[in-house]
């Protein structure tokens, strides 16, 4: 029997790692439904007709949304933050000269060209993409098709990314450490999420 290439194990652990998140995230969603059919008050739901996106989120999460042009056009950021004192002071400019705390980020980015996921993280210059070991792993994201890579910045980053006949949806993660709460909230998005358009 030939011996494991070690050369894999930084794979196989990504996977391994991606799997264990989507399960949590599943689990917060199998809480259980009031009598109602409401879902359990563990979580709220994002909604969008104009973007066509729906997902859940933890109810420990604010949500900011915001328009920023990218290499696209005009791009759609739905950015997620664990409810703190310190990153809402952040983010509303109390607390300057502090980087923003890790997040969960959605953008939406206008598909006009219509390009293929692939080929909208290999160019993009915000898709991350080269920041990372240039690998995708095939997921899906609202059901369809879908591209996971892992990339390095500020924070380490894992974007899931599906790109539609109009839109380019990017989630994506930032943390410090793959066992910070905040990827268990990532699975939870990301196995939420819903396209309506």
């Amino acid at each position: 029997m030939k011996p494991f290439d070690t050369r894999y194990l930084p794979l196989v652990a990504l996977v391994v790692i991606i799997i264990a998140i989507i399960a949590a995230g599943l689990s917060v969603l199998r809480a259980p439904r009031t009598v109602s059919g409401t879902i359990d008050p563990l979580v709220k739901t994002y909604a969008s007709q104009d973007y066509g996106i729906i997902f859940l989120y933890p109810k420990t999460y604010f949500v900011v949304e915001r328009d920023a042009t990218s290499s696209a056009g005009v791009t759609h950021i739905v950015t997620l933050f664990e409810d703190t004192p310190t990153a809402r002071a952040i983010v509303n400019g109390t607390m300057e000269g502090t980087e923003p705390p890790p997040s969960i980020t959605v953008h939406i980015y206008p598909n006009t060209k219509g390009v293929s996921t692939a080929s909208w993280a290999r160019t993009a210059r915000e898709s991350n993409f080269d920041l990372g070991d240039k690998t995708f792993i095939n997921t899906t994201l609202g059901g369809e098709p879908a591209l996971l890579y892992r990339w390095s910045g500020l924070y380490e980053g894992i974007t899931i990314a599906r790109a539609r006949p109009k839109r380019i949806y990017a989630v994506s993660v930032m943390y410090l450490s793959k066992e910070d709460p905040i990827m268990t909230a990532f699975g939870v998005v990301a196995s939420s999420t819903t396209f309506t358009k």
